[in-house]
């Protein structure tokens, strides 16, 4: 059973830049919220199944969708490692850099 989620500085520092940034767009905080009530969701059902996400190139890195946002998580042992929040308008390119550092 999975005991840990831990989140790396770039997981922490995407979702911070998109919540800021759906504020300063919204002029309100009411939208970030539920975007991160929804992200904190998901990763509660990661806990409890970690093979939920969709498979990538790399065996333990997973991937799930929640809005336009990829949570890129690694599975270990005794953890989740939030590895980034990815927005999947960007370029594709950047989610398998991440993917690959993982």
């Amino acid at each position: 059973m999975i005991k840990k989620v831990i989140w790396s500085s770039l997981a922490e520092n995407d979702l911070y830049s998109i919540l800021a940034y759906w504020i300063y767009r919204n002029k309100s905080a009411i939208y970030s919220i539920k975007l991160e009530a929804e992200i904190q969701k998901s990763i509660q059902a990661i806990i409890k199944n970690p093979f939920i996400g969709r498979r990538t190139n790399k065996e333990n890195i997973r991937l799930k969708l929640v809005g336009d946002y990829w949570i890129v998580y690694e599975i270990t042992a005794i953890s989740i490692n939030i590895i980034s929040i990815f927005d999947t308008r960007q370029n594709h390119s950047k989610l398998r850099n991440r993917i690959k550092k993982g």
